[in-house]
């Protein structure tokens, strides 16, 4: 029994730990798509999208697609 738990559990790290890798990743061609349109960022940029939840980071990359601006992209109605 506790074998079967201590498996379970490790999964579910793996689980997770893929799950957070995926999800920098995510922040970090986010992070490189608005350089690319923007120009380079500042540390305050860099932050937003490092920090933003699951929600607020969909909303940014929908949002890159029509962005005129920097501040257009990180304006905070959704």
């Amino acid at each position: 029994m506790f074998r079967r738990r201590k498996k379970e559990g490790k999964k579910e790290g793996i689980k997770e730990g893929i799950e957070m890798g995926l999800e920098q990743d995510r922040r970090r061609l986010l992070a490189d798509l608005v350089q690319q349109k923007f120009g380079p960022l500042d540390p305050d940029a860099l932050s937003r999208i490092d920090s933003a939840d699951p929600t607020t980071l969909r909303r940014f990359e929908a949002r890159l697609l029509t962005a005129n601006t920097l501040a257009e992209f990180f304006d905070d109605q959704p």
